[in-house]
C-alpha cells in the first residue's frame, strides 16, 4: 500500500421521517399546480386579448334550399303591386 493513500468512506445520511410521504405528496401536488398554472394563464390572455364581438356572435341561419335554388328576377321587370 503507498503511503499518503487512504480509502475514505462516507457515511450515508440519516433517514429523515416521513420522507417517502412527501415525496408522495409532492408527486402528486406538483402536475396539479402545473395545470391550475395553465388555466390560469388561459384566463388571464382573454382578459388581456378579448375577441371581436363579430367573434362572438353565433352564424346567421342559412336559407332554406327551396329559396337558394329560385333565380332572382330580371333586373328590368317591375316589382308587382300588392
Amino acid at each position: 500500500m503507498r503511503h499518503g493513500l487512504r480509502e475514505t468512506r462516507i457515511t450515508p445520511p440519516p433517514h429523515i421521517p416521513g420522507e417517502g410521504h412527501a415525496m408522495a405528496m409532492l408527486a402528486v401536488l406538483i402536475p396539479l399546480l402545473m395545470l391550475a398554472v395553465v388555466l390560469v394563464l388561459g384566463r388571464y390572455e382573454e382578459l388581456l386579448l378579448p375577441q371581436d364581438d363579430a367573434d362572438r356572435r353565433e352564424p346567421v341561419d342559412v336559407a332554406p334550399a327551396s329559396a337558394a335554388t329560385s333565380s332572382p328576377a330580371p333586373a328590368g321587370t317591375p316589382a308587382p303591386s300588392p
